[in-house]
């Protein structure tokens, strides 16, 4: 037999029991919060398995080595471009153009001092004025000018540019003047 408060005590258990699993059936989730918890867990396992599929197609900087040799090539390609029609043709890129100068065959007169003494006392406004003038200056006495200046001038230099390169020669002796440095008027290139 069972004494009395071994009953008591088994009675107790039970009950603290039955209010543990009330307390536990109480907690439990409605089937509509069953259904949103999954599916919320559903679409958390699908987007972690799509991060791991992005991160297994992610390459790698080893598995990078060639293509990082493929660059350095190219890089190299294209610096020999500039130098080498071949490679620029290969390429196809536009073929660099010579950058030699054509010079004309007129021969090149010492220059006028009295046209340089006479820019010495205008105006740079007045020198681009004077220079501009067709009656003042052809084309081809602006291009003597230049050359006896020391402008690198070709034969199909038009009167602007002339004209522009005469007056910053001019300004430049000037400044060199001013300066206390006389610079001379170099001696063109031939073009033998």
């Amino acid at each position: 037999m069972t004494s009395p408060s071994k009953a008591r005590r088994d009675t107790h258990r039970g009950k603290a029991l039955v209010s543990a699993l009330s307390a536990l059936v109480s907690t439990l989730p409605s089937e509509a919060e069953r259904g949103q918890a999954m599916q919320a867990m559903n679409e958390l396992i699908g987007f972690l398995e799509s991060a791991r599929r992005s991160l297994e197609t992610l390459p790698t900087r080893d598995e990078l080595g060639s293509l990082r040799e493929s660059i350095e090539t190219m890089n190299f390609l294209f610096e020999r471009a500039t130098n080498s029609p071949a490679i620029s043709a290969a390429l196809g890129l536009e073929l660099p153009r010579s950058s030699r100068a054509r010079t004309s065959s007129l021969p090149a007169q010492p220059p006028a001092v009295e046209e340089l003494d006479q820019f010495k006392r205008m105006t740079i406004d007045q020198i681009r004025d004077v220079l501009n003038n067709d009656s003042q200056y052809t084309v081809s006495r602006l291009y003597q000018l230049a050359r006896a200046l020391g402008a690198r001038v070709t034969s199909r230099s038009g009167r602007e540019a002339l004209a522009n390169q005469i007056l910053t020669k001019v300004t430049t002796m000037r400044g060199y003047q001013q300066l206390g440095a006389t610079p001379e008027v170099s001696n063109p290139p031939s073009t033998d």
